[in-house]
């Protein structure tokens, strides 16, 4: 698998859909007893979250792409129509805080391209108590991705962590949607994002500048060792931070 967990998310929610629906109508299956990891495993998303509020970019998938609450909701209901207790309010919570910093809940019924997951609001609606916390998914302070080779690191300062706090991850050269990677590594400090990925529809697909430049190893932030990254700056007629 060459995309990202960013492209991941789709892929998920729509696993997601599915169990429910097998679910419901064979149950004897237990196909959602069997693989609860599933559903809870989306929390993990939250985590990949800068404190600006922008995600992890590898491959290219982008650091706007942010929204999670579709498949919390989902994730929402099938809880409560199982019986997962800790499940429910843990989706809950994290629904609360997402709630709380978009101003509330707006459900727009509009055109998608693939998921067609907006309708799924009006038949997997659950009520969420007032009273529910808004604090979300705990913030860890190391979360590893083995799958993916990938490990995130932050260290908030407690206050005004957005300009204060700093978090980096650095990732294997896989689940980066085909882009040659290496050491991916970003650092956040400051407000921002140092040094980061290059790749999308920002640098046009099928441009010059996207095939030579944004899918290769330089575009990455990327530490290659052996050659291989000297070759692919070479191509490109820079070597040692010098252009040929």
């Amino acid at each position: 698998m060459a995309e990202s967990a960013g492209y991941g998310k789709f892929t998920h929610a729509l696993f997601i859909q599915l169990m429910n629906i097998i679910d419901r109508y064979q149950p004897n299956l237990k196909i959602i007893d069997n693989h609860k990891d599933i559903l809870e495993s989306v929390f993990i998303y939250e985590n990949f979250l800068y404190p600006n509020g922008a995600t992890m970019a590898y491959g290219d998938i982008g650091r706007s792409f942010i929204n999670h609450a579709h498949i919390y909701r989902n994730v929402l209901k099938i809880a409560e129509r199982k019986g997962y207790t800790a499940l429910k309010n843990r989706a809950a919570t994290v629904l609360q805080k997402i709630y709380k910093e978009e101003g509330g809940y707006n459900p727009i019924i509009k055109n998608q391209r693939l998921e067609w997951n907006n309708p799924l609001q009006l038949l997997w609606g659950v009520n969420i108590d007032t009273l529910v916390s808004d604090a979300g998914e705990p913030k860890y302070r190391t979360v590893k991705a083995t799958h993916a080779g990938i490990v995130m690191q932050r260290n908030y300062y407690g206050k005004d962590d957005k300009q204060n706090g700093l978090m980096y991850y650095t990732g294997g050269g896989t689940y980066v949607h085909a882009h040659a990677s290496g050491l991916d590594m970003e650092l956040y400090g400051s407000g921002y994002v140092i040094g980061p990925d290059y790749g999308g529809s920002a640098s046009g697909y099928g441009s010059e500048l996207h095939e030579q430049y944004a899918v290769s190893y330089a575009a990455h932030n990327t530490i290659i060792v052996n050659g291989t990254s000297v070759e692919a700056l070479k191509q490109m007629g820079i070597v040692h931070g010098k252009i040929l």
